[in-house]
Formats: C-alpha cells, structure tokens, sequence
C-alpha cells in the first residue's frame, strides 16, 4: 500500500509503514507491531462476510465490533 497522493485514508495508513530513507528520500517498507484499522462496511456486506466465514474450516481469528 504506497501512499496516493489525496487519497487520505490511505496515506494515513501507509505513513505508518513508508518511510523516507537515504539523501534521495526513497520510500522503504518498514514493517512494525502493525495498527488497528477500523473499516465501516453496509450491512448487506457485513451479513454476507460473516456467512462466508460460518462456511470456512479454518478461520483466523479476529475482532469484529459494529454499530446498528
């Protein structure tokens, strides 16, 4: 995920891992203990992302919170 230019959710994120080195400023991946990215979905999408993964065998584990 490089930053785009007036893209802000995705420079916000990216500057959190692309980090300017050496005289010429050349963005290197840095990676590091990660953030926590909230991501606001339509229900529709939600039921049908929680459907799928009721489906699947092998699920990693994660945190899910939403607001009706």
């Amino acid at each position: 995920m490089m930053p785009l230019p007036g893209v802000a959710d995705i420079d916000t994120i990216a500057a959190k891992f692309f980090i300017a080195k050496g005289k010429s400023c050349t963005l290197q991946f840095q990676p590091g203990k990660g953030i926590e990215v909230f991501l606001e979905l339509e229900n529709k999408k939600y039921l049908e992302i929680v459907s799928q993964l009721e489906h699947t065998d092998k699920v990693e584990p994660f945190i899910c919170s939403h607001v009706l």
